[in-house]
């Protein structure tokens, strides 16, 4: 039972920390993580279900290319490359990532057409 009230008065006590006094660079950070999963994340998922060339190594170095240049956030380790504004570092993060995702999707061979039939249904 005591490591109920333990839990709970944690949890209680995070929650209200973040919403009466949430530092600024948390906030910062929501947001840049925001931007980075949408980034990422809207090619790996939204545009895979129509692009029939995506294939596993097009997610992944979408994925690893987005997760690279998150740790570029300005605030955090970009100002040592010149990303210094938000907004530079955001579209980088989202044009690049469309850049990778194409460009790997087009330079692997592309599934056969037997898989892409069974992931793929046609509608009659």
């Amino acid at each position: 039972m005591a490591h109920k009230i333990n839990a709970s008065s944690f949890c209680r006590y995070t929650l209200w920390w973040a919403l009466t006094s949430t530092p600024p660079i948390l906030s910062e950070f929501m947001a840049g993580s925001t931007v980075a999963q949408v980034g990422i994340f809207f090619f790996v998922v939204g545009v895979s279900m129509y692009w029939k060339r995506a294939t596993k190594w097009t997610a992944i170095a979408t994925i690893i290319y987005g997760l690279a240049l998150t740790l570029l956030h300005p605030n955090a380790y970009g100002k040592i490359i010149g990303l210094y504004h938000w907004g530079y570092w955001a579209l980088l993060l989202m044009f690049g990532s469309a850049f990778i995702y194409f460009f790997v999707s087009l330079a692997n061979k592309p599934l056969s057409e037997e898989k892409l039939e069974r992931l793929f249904l046609k509608h009659k």
